[in-house]
């Protein structure tokens, strides 16, 4: 995928959607699509890249942060496309037909339904520790739900379930949930994985100008 986007500075993150930064030498606030606390990346004095915003307070939105000389893309929106990008260009699927977030049941709603067969939730990951990538970077109650319901759907063979953990950065070996910072998460995910729930990571290339997924990085759980 690939972006017209402008360089910045982050002074400082104001709250879970807004953070001030400095573009054409002048402080602005920018829109970020990113709830994760993503405490490593948003730092005073950061590099960033800004997309421009059509409509709303804002007219910008925060689209990715440099750490360590690699650009990591913080919008959490893309993982899905991303995804999608990934399995038309190498055929993944014998795709008849798509849908993007079904619902599921009065409440629920996934990222992607193929062949109204397979159903996959897709899950933006930021933070990177050791070559190691890891989510949540903070508690995450819908995510856990998430995967409870997958896990229920793989036990009544209603579809064919699948979480895609997409790194959206280029430094990730490996990959695996973050004990630390939400254990519930965790401990749903390794369940999931031990009862043979298809779980796929992968790994990107990025740049200031785009981002497309590599290939698939191991799991270490």
């Amino acid at each position: 995928m690939q972006f017209e986007l402008k360089e910045c500075i982050v002074l400082e993150r104001l709250n879970r959607f807004v953070a001030k930064v400095i573009v054409d030498n002048e402080e602005t606030l920018v829109h970020i699509r990113n709830t994760g606390r993503l405490p490593e990346l948003l730092l005073k004095g950061a590099k960033g890249l800004l997309e421009k915003k059509e409509g709303g307070k804002y007219n910008w939105h925060l689209k990715a942060v440099n750490k360590n000389g690699h650009w990591v893309y913080i919008d959490s929106l893309l993982a899905p496309k991303l995804f999608l990008d990934f399995i038309k260009k190498e055929n993944l699927f014998d795709i008849k037909s798509l849908k993007l977030e079904p619902r599921y049941g009065a409440h629920h709603k996934f990222d992607i339904l193929i062949n109204n067969e397979i159903v996959i939730e897709t899950k933006s990951v930021n933070l990177v520790k050791d070559q190691i990538a890891m989510f949540p970077d903070a508690p995450s109650e819908r995510g856990t739900k998430h995967i409870e319901l997958l896990k229920n759907i793989h036990i009544t063979k209603e579809y064919k379930p699948m979480v895609v953990f997409v790194v959206q950065r280029p430094d990730a070996k490996a990959f695996k949930p973050n004990e630390d910072t939400d254990i519930n998460f965790s401990q749903a995910l390794k369940q999931a994985k031990e009862m043979g729930l298809d779980i796929l990571c992968f790994g990107c290339y990025t740049s200031d100008k785009e981002i497309f997924i590599k290939g698939q990085i191991p799991k270490v759980f």
